[in-house]
């Protein structure tokens, strides 16, 4: 019984230790998590965060901030499409960007990626819109990438 105990304390120990580097890249640091925020920046209204999900009225400017959620380099692209056509897969590239965010970037050294300012659609008829956005960021470390999404839908 002693020597069953003897042994369970070092495997909880190891599958605790097993759990936690699973968390971890391998080379001890952590993958990189970035964060996509969306505000509405249309001239003459104040500018407001748009939440995942929301309904933006047609005509109106965004504009999209991709920012690693710590201080981290790295290099990525970001990805805005929109419905090209009712009821068919985003087919529209609404806008694309590569960009480098980080301390040790250079000459930037910005912790954040912003867009210009993008005028958003309804459908030509008129129809609710829909407009898909994903980043993703690769960093220095092995296993250090990081990936985010956000959606939001264009109509009156």
């Amino acid at each position: 019984m002693n020597r069953r105990r003897n042994f369970a304390i070092p495997l909880l120990l190891a599958a605790l230790l097993m759990s936690a580097n699973l968390l971890l890249a391998e080379d001890g640091h952590e993958p990189i998590n970035i964060n996509i925020t969306v505000n509405n920046v249309t001239p003459g209204l104040a500018v407001q965060p748009i939440k995942d999900g929301a309904t933006v009225p047609p005509g109106n400017y965004v504009q999209v901030t991709v920012t690693p959620k710590r201080n981290a380099d790295c290099a990525g692209s970001l990805l805005v499409t929109a419905l090209g056509i009712p009821g068919v897969a985003p087919s529209v590239i609404a806008r694309s960007y590569l960009f480098t965010v980080g301390p040790n970037n250079k000459p930037t050294s910005t912790s954040s990626f912003v867009t210009e300012s993008i005028q958003v659609y309804t459908m030509n008829d008129g129809s609710k819109n829909k407009y898909k956005i994903s980043a993703s960021c690769h960093g220095v470390s092995k296993n250090a990438f990081g990936f985010d999404t956000f959606e939001f839908d264009v109509s009156y």
